[in-house]
């Protein structure tokens, strides 16, 4: 999955599946083999994470910009208010 570890994905879903987001189910095959679903707890989370996503879609060529300012930037920040191209 991306760029992520492997610790960090299998914490992540610990805690989703602690937090009753989504269930983990065993095969108990070899070579082992999971798998992860939404629970109903999670899948309520799409109509507060919809408006997100369309946000994000809207807005991802400016988030990119900013997160390349940010990275370019000696001290990884970006100036607050800064003039945006086309306003």
């Amino acid at each position: 999955m991306g760029n992520v570890s492997d610790k960090v994905l299998i914490q992540q879903l610990k805690e989703l599946q602690l937090d009753e987001v989504v269930e983990r189910i065993d095969f108990k095959e070899i070579p082992p083999k999971v798998e992860y679903s939404l629970t109903p707890f999670g899948r309520s989370l799409a109509n507060a994470l919809g408006p997100l996503c369309i946000w994000g879609t809207q807005h991802m060529v400016e988030v990119e910009r900013l997160s390349q300012r940010r990275q370019a930037s000696p001290d990884g920040t970006t100036t607050p208010g800064a003039a945006k191209p086309g306003a």
